[in-house]
């Protein structure tokens, strides 16, 4: 039976660089992956994009909250060898549950690539699903500028401009322009914006 796999890091962790090294991987086989991203991904249109330009390739599908992944997949003319999924955080908890219908029904291996949490450090919805359903997990490490492992994506733009997913979750699309990878003990010292550790904080310093 094939397996649902959930591959999570920071911001710069390499996601979508092993997106590409991935996808590569099936073409030397002669299998097709099929790549999907969330429309919700405005950085560049139809294309999973890597900081690594070289790595960056175009998306099959550029997928809305309302699409039905299962169906989409099952109704191809020709079977793809494994999906992969970029910015995964990003997808509808239902469509996280046609991820793992496809590995199991399908038979099709399927690769989640995503954040684990937002900018405060929260849990996505779709990223708890993920670790709830899929049979096999792996953290993509990045490193912090002390040289810590980084466990937040820190967010350096104005938090005023992110806008809020279905899930009521903040989005600000960006990337290095708007985020760092940091540390926990960078994230407390730096995060100038309200975030889930704050009441924590304050208790502390009490």
């Amino acid at each position: 039976m094939a397996k649902l796999y959930y591959r999570y890091g920071v911001m710069g962790s390499g996601k979508s660089a092993a997106i590409s090294i991935v996808a590569h991987n099936y073409r030397t086989v002669g299998q097709k992956a099929y790549v999907i991203k969330p429309s919700v991904d405005t950085k560049v249109a139809a294309v999973v994009s890597s900081r690594i330009d070289a790595l960056s390739i175009p998306a099959d599908l550029v997928c809305g909250a309302d699409d039905d992944l299962y169906a989409m997949i099952g109704q191809l003319d020709h079977r793809p060898g494994a999906v992969i999924v970029d910015e995964s955080q990003w997808l509808t908890v239902d469509q996280v549950d046609q991820l793992f219908m496809i590995a199991v029904r399908l038979d099709i291996p399927v690769l989640c690539y995503g954040l684990r949490t937002d900018y405060r450090g929260q849990l996505w919805n779709s990223a708890g699903r993920l670790f709830a359903l899929a049979h096999d997990l792996q953290e993509l490490k990045m490193v912090c500028r002390c040289g810590r492992k980084a466990t937040f994506s820190m967010l350096t733009a104005d938090p005023a401009c992110a806008q809020h997913n279905d899930q009521g979750s903040p989005i600000l699309i960006g990337a290095d322009e708007a985020y760092v990878a940091v540390c926990e003990k960078h994230f407390l010292e730096l995060a100038s914006y309200n975030h889930s550790l704050s009441h924590a904080q304050e208790a502390c310093a009490a």
